[in-house]
């Protein structure tokens, strides 16, 4: 009778958030399971003195419409966040509201208690731990709550050099690739628009996989941004994840700016079949992006910034049915002990 009874809330609870249905009204349990938006939980960055980070939350709550909250390594300020914040024009839709009426994410204290976990890029990637301070406080904090997520089942979405530390994370490696890193980064502008975002080149991407059901409509192939010189090595890649997307060699945008050249290759054309994607093959989706679909938000989308942000979305509903699980995995707790 246990057995069922745990069988019945579980198809109540969770069965169709990511296929989108939110119409709670006629079932009281879905409507308490699902009552709100699960918090994304975003991995902190103290890149620009707090730029980075306001760009992450800025970005990711408009795209989603959820609220976020900050993981942060105990050794990383981010009062810089606030400060940069308070100087800005714009505001974040989520979060506590300040003395300047600037709305403040919260400090989650377990990054496994909110739904998705966001791995964010950072500046002077191609660092080292010794030689980045702030790295040296997140790589650990990052690869920690890694652990957890797969532990318990966290939906994760990592990106840029987020991905790399995701890859790793099941035991893979990374290569230095060229040709792929125009500059300068994406950029918030004081208007809450997104600039720098220069398609670089066109990615494949495998018709089944988590990513392009993600999209919303199939497309084999998508123009992408690209800042890194940095890949995964898909050489030796872990057995629980499999590469869904990867270059297309094409033309550089004109008058990008790019890496170092490599003389196998014009100086004008990006290495071929470099992963651009990854994911996990079975269980709680975990995705990890080369390039940043963060940074196709806009207010008049085209097809292209479409699907792009609604991979972001998707991620974002899938960190809804975890949390939904995680409250009726409580309730469930609470009832058997009571009885």
């Amino acid at each position: 009778m246990k057995r069922f009874y745990l069988f019945m809330l579980y198809s109540l609870g969770t069965s169709s958030i990511l296929a989108g249905e939110h119409c709670t009204r006629d079932n009281p349990l879905r409507s308490q399971l699902t009552r709100q938006h699960a918090p994304v939980i975003i991995a902190y960055r103290d890149d620009g003195n707090g730029k980075g980070a306001v760009y992450d939350h800025y970005t990711i709550q408009h795209i989603t419409n959820h609220p976020t909250e900050f993981s942060v390594p105990k050794k990383l300020d981010i009062s810089c966040f606030e400060t940069y914040l308070n100087g800005q024009p714009y505001n974040l839709p989520h979060g506590s509201t300040n003395k300047q009426d600037k709305q403040i994410p919260p400090i989650c204290k377990k990054s496994y208690e909110g739904g998705l976990l966001i791995l964010p890029g950072r500046r002077d990637a191609q660092l080292s731990v010794d030689e980045n301070p702030s790295y040296k406080y997140r790589k650990p904090h990052e690869q920690c709550a890694l652990k957890e997520a797969r532990l318990r089942g966290q939906p994760v979405l990592a990106i840029c050099a987020g991905s790399w530390e995701l890859w790793e994370s099941f035991g893979g490696t990374t290569i230095d690739v060229q040709h792929h890193q125009h500059l300068p980064m994406l950029t918030l502008n004081t208007d809450g628009t997104i600039s720098n975002n220069v398609q670089v080149h066109d990615i494949s991407i495998e018709e089944e996989s988590i990513l392009a059901k993600a999209m919303g409509s199939y497309t084999s192939k998508i123009s992408v941004n690209s800042i890194h010189g940095k890949a995964v090595d898909e050489r030796y890649p872990p057995n629980q994840l499999i590469i869904t997307a990867r270059t297309i060699a094409n033309l550089i945008h004109e008058g990008a700016e790019i890496s170092e050249q490599d003389d196998a290759l014009p100086p004008n054309v990006s290495e071929p079949h470099t992963v651009e994607a990854f994911e996990t093959k079975h269980g709680t989706p975990m995705l990890g992006l080369q390039y940043h679909s963060e940074g196709y938000y806009t207010t008049t989308p085209t097809e292209t910034d479409r699907r792009h942000m609604n991979i972001i979305r998707y991620m974002a509903k899938a960190g809804d049915a975890y949390q939904a699980k995680r409250r009726m995995l409580l309730q469930l707790s609470s009832a058997f002990v009571l009885n």
